[in-house]
């Protein structure tokens, strides 16, 4: 059996669920997120659900792909009574958790608290119990190791896919989230630099650490937010009066402020999406900076000239907080930098100056062959 459930929000545009009968989910045999990822949800006639699957803007769209049942006897696959919500998969990377793993976590608000399956990852650490706490979610989460079958499933339709849709009825619930405060780590009104230098998953940038010693020497507070409780890194995003940093997934928690959070500064590494997505809904400054002059890809990424980008970020903290009280100027600044540095506006300007030069090489090759046969 299967049918869908009318949602009390308006038609159009809105979030939807779907609630199937004695279905199996077959869990994934890979924790990568970005490759292998092969748990989905059959039906009773054992054909494949397609929302059970991860989808992203990009590569094509979809990335999960559905296992093969080969070896699977459903008929002898425990079975499990108690409704459940499917959540996905449940990543153990902070960025890709908190856009991901809690994308159907909006389903709580429609069905109420039922108890959550995954189909990879798990059990849950202390950071992923944190962000469950403070999103209300204290419902039993289960991590099926084989096929299990399910007498009533509700699979929710991703509120966010990476890189390009946020639904405002997820962004909604996923704002409930409040900063908790604690006197030692408070910042106020100081400029933070998240730093990444302190994760162990993390490659460190050479440069970096020149960086962040020259804002520690301009009065900056360089921070490593893997040390912090998640409410705490939120009071962070909240608070300080700028907030600067790599391109990373602690800037990702910014998803989970309903009002604007601090201005941030970001050295992007690539042409990630997310961070305005993020920004068009909670309304804060996010100046995107490629900064082409200072990040080099090659093997291991490096900072060209760490002491001239810090004195630039610098410079545009000075620049933000001028233009604070007038939020006209701030987005004036906003574009201002954008255009100078963003990756999508440097690639145009090399595209121009190339197309500049082709044209100049041209030319100069035709008066070439007309003063030849001039000389004639």
């Amino acid at each position: 059996m299967r049918h869908r459930v009318a949602q009390a929000e308006p038609p159009a545009g809105a979030l939807e669920y779907g609630i199937y009968d004695n279905v199996l989910l077959v869990p994934s045999r890979s924790r990568s997120v970005y490759r292998n990822i092969d748990g989905a949800v059959f039906d009773a006639a054992l054909s494949p659900l397609p929302e059970s699957l991860l989808t992203r803007t990009w590569r094509d769209g979809q990335i999960g792909v559905f296992p093969k049942l080969a070896g699977v006897d459903a008929a002898t696959a425990p079975l499990v009574d108690e409704t459940h919500i499917y959540g996905g998969y449940f990543f153990d990377h902070f960025g890709h958790f908190l856009l991901e793993s809690l994308a159907r976590s909006w389903a709580v608000e429609a069905v109420g608290p039922l108890p959550f399956v995954w189909a990879a990852g798990g059990p849950v650490n202390v950071w992923q119990a944190e962000i469950l706490a403070l999103l209300g979610m204290r419902m039993p989460q289960r991590f099926p190791d084989r096929p299990t079958r399910f007498r009533r499933l509700i699979i929710p339709s991703p509120g966010y896919r990476v890189q390009g849709e946020f639904h405002s009825g997820h962004a909604r619930f996923l704002g409930q989230c409040r900063p908790r405060r604690s006197g030692s780590d408070h910042v106020g009104d100081q400029r933070v630099w998240l730093s990444r230098t302190g994760n162990r998953r993390l490659g460190r940038s050479a440069g970096e650490a020149r960086l962040e010693n020259e804002l520690e020497r301009r009065g900056w507070r360089v921070l490593h937010p893997q040390g912090l409780p998640v409410g705490e890194q939120l009071s962070v995003l909240t608070d300080a009066a700028v907030v600067a940093g790599l391109e990373g997934s602690a800037f990702h928690a910014a998803i989970l402020l309903a009002q604007p959070a601090s201005p941030f500064v970001i050295l992007r590494r690539t042409a990630n999406r997310n961070y305005k997505v993020i920004a068009a809904h909670n309304g804060n400054l996010t100046i995107d900076l490629f900064g082409a002059f200072c990040i080099d890809h090659r093997e291991d990424l490096s900072l060209r000239r760490p002491t001239a980008t810090a004195a630039s970020v610098h410079r545009i903290a000075d620049a933000i907080e001028r233009r604070k009280r007038r939020p006209e100027r701030l987005s004036v600044l906003k574009r201002r930098c954008e255009r100078l540095l963003d990756l999508d506006s440097w690639l145009r300007r090399q595209k121009r100056r190339r197309i500049r030069h082709a044209v100049a090489w041209l030319r100069a090759r035709l008066l070439k062959r007309i003063r030849r046969r001039l000389a004639r």
